[in-house]
Parts: structure tokens; C-alpha cells; sequence
């Protein structure tokens, strides 16, 4: 079973999702939101990601996750990971997960 992570930092942009036509490839968008409470862009991109999923017709499964470094624990071999934050952000959530073995794209 294909899955598509999407890791949504505080402040997610939209930008770099996969696309419906991919997502058809996967059975699952996992979409992991750090922090509490969910910041309005985090609620938004949630909301964006089940409309995504539904029009892709596969399974949204979200989670809130406490730390960058917790959403390593919430994914697994073969997923295809994207990242979605300010800049800055983006580059400390990509540098975490490389430390705890996920890389972007396919891992």
C-alpha cells in the first residue's frame, strides 16, 4: 500500500502537493500537522488535503503530531514524503527527518 505524507509546518503555503493525478498512484494522504492548536493555515491546508483526497478518491488519514521530530514515527518504507512550511521551516523539518532516516520523495 502506496502512501503520500504530507508534513504541514505552522505555516503551509500550498505549495508542492502532489497532485490528484498522482495521488491516484497511492491508496492513503497521510497528512501530519505539528503543533496545537492548528494554526488557520493549518486548518485550511487540513481542509485542502480532504478535498484532494476525496477528488483523488483515496483515504485521508491526519494526525496531529506534537514535534517535527514525532512525524518520523508516522511514517513508513515506500511512502512518498512532501513537506509543506514557511522556507526557513521547510529546511529545519527536512534537516529533522533526514537525522531520524525519511527522506523527500520516495523513502
Amino acid at each position: 500500500m502506496r502512501r503520500a505524507v504530507l508534513v504541514l509546518g505552522r505555516r503551509p503555503s500550498g505549495a508542492g502537493w502532489p497532485s490528484a493525478e498522482d495521488l491516484r498512484a497511492c491508496s492513503v494522504l497521510v497528512v501530519l500537522a505539528i503543533g496545537w492548536p492548528l494554526t488557520a493555515r493549518q486548518r485550511r491546508a487540513v481542509d485542502d488535503a480532504e478535498r484532494l483526497a476525496r477528488s483523488a478518491g483515496i483515504v485521508l488519514d491526519a494526525h496531529l503530531v506534537p514535534s517535527m521530530g514525532d512525524a518520523a514515527t508516522h511514517t513508513e518504507t515506500g511512502d512518498v514524503l512532501r513537506i509543506d512550511g514557511a522556507h526557513r521551516e521547510v529546511r529545519k523539518l527536512d534537516r529533522t527527518l533526514s537525522v531520524e532516516g525519511v527522506t523527500r520523495g520516495e523513502r
